[in-house]
C-alpha cells in the first residue's frame, strides 16, 4: 500500500500509464511542428501537455527549457534561435513574445515586397 500521494501517482501511473505510451508522447513531443495555420500560442500549449505526458515527474523550470528547445529547433528559424542564444533567455514567455515578433515582421516584409 503506498505510503504518500507521491507513490500513489507512480503506482497509479505504472498501472495507467505504461511505458510505450510514455515512448509514444516522446516521440510526438520531438516531431511536433508548428503548422502554418496554427497559432504560436495553441502550438506551445500543445507542447506543454506532451511533455507533461513525458515527464510527469520532472520539475515545471526543466520541462519549460525543454518546451523552449523544441520551440526553437521547430520554428527553424535562424534569427530566432540567435535572438534566444544572444539575450541567454530562458523564459517560455519572453521566447514566445521574440518568435511573434519576428513573424509579424516577417509578414510586413511580405506585404511591403508586393
Amino acid at each position: 500500500m503506498p505510503q504518500s500521494w507521491e507513490e500513489l501517482k507512480v503506482l497509479l501511473l505504472k498501472i495507467f500509464q505504461p511505458w510505450y505510451l510514455t515512448a509514444s508522447y516522446k516521440a510526438k513531443f520531438c516531431a511536433q511542428r508548428c503548422r502554418s495555420s496554427e497559432e504560436i500560442y495553441s502550438y506551445v500549449e500543445a507542447l506543454q501537455h506532451l511533455a507533461d505526458m513525458v515527464w510527469p515527474f520532472v520539475d515545471y523550470y526543466t520541462k519549460e527549457d525543454m518546451v523552449i528547445d523544441q520551440f526553437i529547433q521547430a520554428k527553424d528559424n535562424n534569427e530566432l534561435s540567435i535572438q534566444m542564444v544572444a539575450s541567454r533567455c530562458r523564459c517560455l514567455e519572453t521566447v514566445l513574445w521574440v518568435a511573434r515578433s519576428l513573424e509579424v515582421v516577417d509578414e510586413e516584409e511580405k506585404h511591403h515586397a508586393w
